[in-house]
């Protein structure tokens, strides 16, 4: 027999949980709509991450190198060797890789790709950081650049943004969600397209245009607080329909006796413990509760015009 449940999926600052309820729609952070959907939820709730930057104006700096900093997990998905081979080519640039390395695998074709002769130099590994030592990167920073193959919704871009940074990202419908017009878009897994923005921001004026698209972006992009907030009352709501029944247990019409009531539940009942699914039960318990009402005069009669 089918059934209907409630699951919440959440995630911040890398941790996730997990909780299913009885009785409701999926509430959902983010990108796994799609999933969900594809899994069986038929009503899917998204509410999106959100970011704790402060917005600021980013310093235009004038030196000789670019600083350029990317903020993901090394994984095929998230195209850390697409930014390495397009990074190679453009000279007059520095690059920070911030984050953890689950992929033993792709680490090591990450770490063959550092071992180019033109990166020599110019490529800091820091791993994954704090939200004290992330804070300071996004500061020192001129660009963020990531060339993600695919991605669910983007929340170091959010960050980027937040921080008023100048933002290059491939072009995903996540990344569209979340950056609006502010970045500069690449197709996702192309090494020239990504060569030629970043060139295209070396310049001061040019990053700060793409700067000031990141301000006026990121008033529009939710905060964590509200984000939280959405997720637990969500929660909350559907775990006092799950407690109370999911449904009110007579039907909205007539007369509701305590003695109806309790014929009511007990053919509910009676048809659950015959195979037939909860909403064939409750229909056929409606429809004899409520022809005894008939019979025994308990239904409101109607008003004569």
């Amino acid at each position: 027999r089918r059934g209907r449940v409630t699951a919440g999926g959440w995630r911040c600052g890398g941790a996730r949980a997990f909780a299913v309820l009885p009785g409701g729609p999926a509430g959902v952070t983010g990108g796994p709509a799609g999933p969900a959907r594809a899994g069986g939820a038929r009503h899917v709730r998204v509410i999106a991450p959100g970011s704790d930057a402060v917005t600021a104006p980013a310093a235009t700096r004038h030196g000789r190198r670019t600083r350029v900093l990317c903020v993901a997990n090394w994984s095929a998905a998230k195209g850390i060797d697409v930014l390495l081979r397009a990074a190679a080519r453009v000279d007059g640039i520095t690059l920070e890789l911030v984050g953890d390395a689950p992929d033993a695998g792709y680490a090591q074709r990450v770490h063959a790709l550092l071992a180019d002769p033109r990166l020599a130099g110019r490529v800091r590994v820091r791993g994954p950081l704090g939200p004290a030592a992330l804070a300071r990167r996004y500061a020192s920073a001129d660009v963020a650049v990531f060339p993600s193959r695919s991605e669910g919704y983007g929340i170091a871009l959010a960050e980027a943004v937040h921080n008023g940074l100048p933002v290059i990202t491939s072009d995903l419908p996540a990344t569209r969600e979340v950056g609006g017009g502010a970045p500069v878009f690449v197709p996702a897994g192309r090494v020239a397209p990504l060569t030629a923005a970043l060139r295209s921001l070396q310049g001061p004026a040019a990053r700060a245009r793409a700067a000031t698209r990141s301000r006026h972006r990121a008033p529009h992009l939710p905060r964590w607080r509200k984000a939280e907030l959405s997720f637990v009352r969500l929660m909350e709501r559907e775990l006092h329909r799950a407690s109370s029944g999911g449904e009110r247990h007579m039907p909205p019409r007539g007369v509701k006796s305590k003695k109806r009531t309790r014929q009511y539940e007990h053919i509910k009942k009676s048809e659950l413990a015959r195979g037939r699914s909860t909403k064939t039960a409750k229909r056929i318990a409606a429809a004899t509760t409520n022809k005894t009402r008939r019979k025994k005069g308990e239904t409101k009669k109607k008003k004569s015009s």
